[in-house]
């Protein structure tokens, strides 16, 4: 599924290669005449992106005059010409939407798991009821004796969807549509070290809300929510398993409501959930809450030391692949990933790493943003292994 095709070819300096969106080009050669090499990501992920980008240009109100669609409330009043394309591009995302919930669905991490073989059948015979908290359609799934059993998320009701039943948010982080599978890209990438709870992509299912694509994930019974407490009450080792997650997620909106609590003793354990905005194409807006608690400043265990060093990045990028993340969030995974990896090596702690991918203030790019601009520069029309190359040899040059 993650298999990338490469072909070589020449083509004309007129040709804009970048225009081939979702693709990784290298070239060398003359200014007339170059040597191109393209890498397609596999169909599943060509498919998700075109699909999700075709899907919230006709979902917005109006849309880009500079857009290959228009809102089909405007059909009637459009020149002939524009719906000729509106009907080619339509027709591309009727095929698009088979194609990403028939063919090519991403597969459960464990698709025998209980959980997930239980959800699937609750999802279809019990109630599903919806969660006061939050600003999207979050909704608890119970079990057959009336149990929550899991938090089922419909992409159609995330912030800014068109059947979002809260309308409390019109410009939400991240475009509407692609927090599920983000959710599910936690779940993949986490394997259990920070403890996000089981979480799959279902595509197509019945519900009593009708036939829908979300996440779901497991319920976990908990004491609340991290804000309700003081930071000082959690373990230093939980604010650093979140925070590694965090940074190599580069999550956008780790806050005190999607900590969970779970009392043992006179600590809390934390669980983190809600996942939908991390992974972004591009850099400017992670937030950390646990940023400047005191435990970010105490250095790292061997343990998690041991446990920094052993991640292999680019296993995670197959892995992002496969569930059909876009290849400009997988670069962010990357870079996040090469920062994490050095700092910590270099005895750095978690709040003098969240420092250097955090900005300042919102209008100053954060020193991570500046480098990857950096890179970027040096490496034009190059492949991500090229690119993180460099920004590795960057980042060395920066962080000493």
């Amino acid at each position: 599924m993650h298999t990338q095709i490469v072909l070589r070819f020449d083509a004309e300096d007129t040709f804009r290669l970048e225009d081939l969106i979702f693709s990784e080009v290298s070239s060398n050669g003359s200014p007339s005449k170059v040597v191109a090499e393209l890498v397609i990501p596999p169909i599943n992920v060509l498919a998700s992106n075109i699909y999700a980008s075709v899907t919230a240009l006709l979902s917005q109100p109006t849309t880009p005059n500079n857009s290959p669609v228009f809102n089909r409330a405007n059909y009637n009043s459009t020149p002939t010409r524009q719906r000729r394309q509106f009907a080619i591009w339509d027709t591309l995302h009727n095929i698009l939407e088979r194609r990403t919930t028939e063919d090519v669905v991403p597969e459960p991490l464990n698709p025998k798991s209980p959980f997930y073989t239980q959800a699937v059948e609750n999802l279809q015979k019990c109630s599903l009821e919806l969660s006061e908290e939050g600003v999207g359609g979050t909704y608890f799934l119970l079990g057959p004796a009336g149990n929550k059993f899991a938090v089922f998320k419909p992409i159609d009701e995330e912030p800014g969807a068109a059947n979002n039943p809260k309308k409390l948010v019109t410009n939400p982080l991240l475009p509407p549509g692609g927090g599920g599978i983000r959710e599910a890209a936690a779940y993949a990438l986490d394997r259990g070290w920070a403890g996000v709870p089981e979480t799959h992509l279902l595509t197509n299912v019945e519900t009593q809300l009708g036939t829908k694509t979300g996440s779901i994930q497991q319920f976990i019974p908990n004491d609340g929510e991290s804000s309700s407490v003081g930071s000082s009450s959690f373990a230093v080792e939980d604010i650093h398993r979140i925070g590694v997650l965090d940074i190599r997620l580069f999550n956008m909106d780790r806050n005190g409501e999607n900590m969970l609590l779970k009392r043992e003793g006179s600590q809390y354990r934390l669980i983190p959930i809600d996942h939908a905005y991390i992974l972004p194409e591009n850099l400017d807006g992670a937030y950390f809450d646990w940023m400047y608690w005191s435990q970010a400043k105490k250095p790292f265990s061997q343990e998690t030391l041991d446990y920094i060093k052993s991640i292999d990045e680019t296993s995670d990028a197959n892995v992002l692949r496969d569930i059909g993340i876009s290849e400009p969030s997988i670069r962010t995974m990357l870079v996040s990933t090469l920062v994490l990896k050095h700092c910590a090596a270099l005895g750095r702690n978690l709040f003098e790493i969240a420092s250097f991918v955090c900005r300042d203030c919102p209008s100053t790019p954060s020193q991570l943003e500046q480098l990857v601009e950096h890179a970027s520069a040096e490496t034009p029309a190059s492949g991500l292994t090229t690119f993180c190359n460099k920004f590795l040899s960057l980042l060395k040059e920066s962080i000493v």
